[in-house]
C-alpha cells in the first residue's frame, strides 16, 4: 500500500510540473502568423477601452479575443486592469520577441 501511495504521489508531481513551468509564458512560444508581427497585430488600445476609463478590464475584451488569454500576463501590477503603459510594454516586448 505504501508503494502504491508513493507511486501515485510521484506521478502527480510529474504531471503537475508542466503546469507550473507553463506559467512562464512568452510570445516566443507562439509566433505571429506568417507575414505579420505582433506589433502589427496589436489592436488600438482606445478601441478596446470601451468604457473610456484609460484602462482595460477583462470584461472589455471579447472572450475569443487573442489578448484575453494574455490578460493576466499583461496586468503586471495585478490590479485586475491593464493600463496603457502595461499594454504598450507587452506589445513592445512582443515585437522584440517576434
Amino acid at each position: 500500500m505504501s508503494f502504491l501511495r508513493t507511486a501515485v504521489i510521484a506521478l502527480g508531481l510529474v504531471f503537475a510540473s508542466p503546469i507550473v513551468v507553463s506559467n512562464n509564458h512568452s510570445h516566443a512560444n507562439h509566433p505571429a502568423p506568417a507575414g505579420q508581427d505582433h506589433a502589427a497585430m496589436a489592436p488600438d488600445f482606445a478601441k478596446l477601452d470601451t468604457n473610456g476609463d484609460g484602462q482595460l478590464e477583462k470584461t472589455e475584451l471579447p472572450k475569443d479575443h487573442p489578448m484575453a488569454a494574455h490578460f493576466d500576463m499583461m496586468d503586471k501590477d495585478k490590479d485586475g486592469k491593464v493600463s496603457k503603459a502595461e499594454f504598450d510594454a507587452m506589445h513592445s516586448q512582443s515585437s522584440r520577441e517576434a
